[in-house]
């Protein structure tokens, strides 16, 4: 699978798996692109449906991002990596159908990944270069701008690191489950370089809550 940006930053499939939206990373691209796939979560059938470009209102390009379970809400951090802007789209995984809503500012820089819950009150935050991992509650669910945005300093505020040996990461694409309890991550600091990691979760996305 190619989608011709020379860079995806992050995808995000369907829980159905009929549909993907990908985001592109650095380098000043720009492009958010939608698919769809006859057969389900299978990538290599993918279909370009929705070919967008964001270039008009970001400076610096993407550096990733990430779409809410129910395909509505899109989030696209800037390539300053301290910027999350927030889109609502009306039909579900639709990039063509989406609004820009707001922008928020991290609580820290260097933001590489974002996710959000089911319901759409906990949204969190992974900050690649100090290996931060926030959580935050959302005052109006999915909504990551405004007063409403309260941040919570997962692991007491401290910097996490993925080895626990004082080495912080290099994290290119970090996942979080549906009931927010598992995190799989892809380290290029890891000895076995390409690998993925999964670490879980004792109560859904309290990062303190790591084991």
């Amino acid at each position: 699978f190619y989608d011709g940006t020379s860079g995806i930053g992050d995808l995000k499939i369907s829980q159905d798996g009929t549909k993907m939206i990908t985001i592109a990373y650095g380098g000043n691209r720009y492009g958010i692109n939608g698919y769809t796939m006859s057969t389900p979560f299978d990538v290599a059938n993918a279909s370009k449906v929705a070919d967008k470009n964001e270039s008009s209102s970001l400076v610096g390009g993407l550096a990733g991002g990430t779409v809410s379970w129910d395909g509505h809400w899109l989030y696209l951090i800037q390539n300053n990596r301290s910027v999350i802007r927030t889109y609502y789209m009306s039909t579900a995984w639709d990039l063509t159908t989406r609004t820009y809503l707001n922008a928020e500012a991290t609580p820290y820089i260097d933001c590489q990944a974002c996710g959000v819950s089911d319901d759409g009150t906990v949204f969190w935050t992974y900050h690649r270069y100090s290996d931060k991992l926030i959580h935050h509650t959302l005052g109006i669910p999915y909504e990551f701008f405004g007063g409403g945005v309260n941040y919570i300093g997962s692991l007491s505020n401290t910097t996490w690191y993925p080895w626990g040996n004082g080495a912080t990461g290099n994290i290119y694409g970090m996942y979080l489950s549906q009931d927010g309890k598992t995190l799989v991550h892809h380290d290029m600091s890891n000895d076995e370089q390409g690998a993925l990691n999964v670490t879980f979760l004792s109560t859904p996305y309290d990062f303190s809550s790591i084991s």
